[in-house]
């Protein structure tokens, strides 16, 4: 824990020199009032302390073998689930100072659950557990502060338009293949989606996942990794509720296939359909969760659905 703390605040360091550059929400003037240090310890403790529980009670009760057939106590991921519990700890209490915070601790959870993958560590499953536990055991406490301490929800407390404006986004993803040798995978990307005009406009992003893939050996996988790029259109469509907007998104764009031992081709096209839902905290930090059918030829047909969360930086 203490080591992904430490690589969690270098990358907030680096992140804060691009946080000078944006000005504060005019919101921040009244953060002070709201999050007094007692209420902040009790929620970064509580997180920590509910995330330890439900992570080792979760380990000591599946006994899932290790894709390296080390041990078997692979489910979930304790490294990740750490990873996550820092990253939205961190993410709360300082992207309303500028929303590099949240990209760049995210970017780092998610870069610990992949290696954790390529390093045969863990299964994808193993991995998505663990930022789920992360992130929800961190809600959780946040959530019990609040009734403790009597402060209003962020619902309530945070609310901008939702507009149209030029976005970057980091975003961490499981995917659900439908592929019989294709396990379940873990992916991240940046994310980058220009306006053309208030409802239309064009997304380019650069993505990676790691897959653990079926070896023919019993109970054997191997993770084959991809790093591609994508080009598409998304349409905007702002809700009338909560600061909320309609995003559907269609791309296509290639991949280039590592550690496949012979058994796929290196090179894919790949292409992806689907939703998300963002949510416009303050007017320059937002979150977007979205559902995507995706698609590549990189071994055969291999296609199945990727559910992703993203923090965004708005311009």
């Amino acid at each position: 824990m203490n080591r992904i703390t430490a690589i969690t605040l270098l990358s907030l360091c680096a992140a804060g020199v691009q946080a000078q550059t944006f000005d504060n929400d005019s919101i921040t003037a009244r953060i002070p009032a709201m999050r007094r240090v007692p209420e902040t310890v009790v929620s970064a403790g509580g997180s920590l302390v509910i995330n330890a529980a439900v992570t080792e009670v979760l380990k000591h009760t599946v006994h899932e073998m290790r894709p390296d057939r080390s041990s078997n106590n692979s489910f979930p991921s304790r490294h990740t689930s750490w990873a996550f519990t820092a990253s939205t700890v961190l993410s709360n209490e300082l992207f309303m100072h500028s929303p590099w915070y949240s990209l760049g601790t995210q970017a780092v959870a998610s870069a610990v659950g992949y290696q954790r993958i390529h390093a045969g560590r863990h299964y994808a499953s193993d991995v998505i557990a663990g930022a789920v536990t992360g992130v929800l055991s961190t809600e959780l406490a946040y959530l019990i502060s609040r009734k403790i301490f009597g402060s209003p929800s962020p619902w309530s407390m945070y609310r901008a338009e939702n507009d149209f404006r030029p976005t970057l986004a980091m975003s961490t993803s499981a995917v659900f293949s439908f592929s019989s040798s294709w396990c379940t995978g873990f992916g991240m990307a940046v994310d980058f989606r220009l306006p053309l005009d208030e409802s239309w406009g064009v997304t380019a992003a650069i993505n990676s996942t790691a897959t653990p893939v079926k070896t023919g050996a019993a109970g054997m996988t191997d993770a084959v990794c991809t790093a591609g790029f994508q080009l598409g259109a998304v349409w905007h469509h702002t809700l009338p509720v909560w600061s909320l907007a309609v995003e559907p998104v269609a791309a296509i764009g290639a991949s280039r296939l590592f550690n496949t031992g012979g058994m796929f081709k290196k090179y894919e096209m790949t292409a992806r359909a689907g939703a998300g839902l963002s949510w416009r905290l303050t007017r320059s930090f937002g979150c977007r969760a979205e559902a995507c059918y995706t698609f590549g030829t990189g071994a055969g047909t291999r296609h199945g659905v990727t559910i992703g969360i993203s923090s965004v930086s708005v311009f």
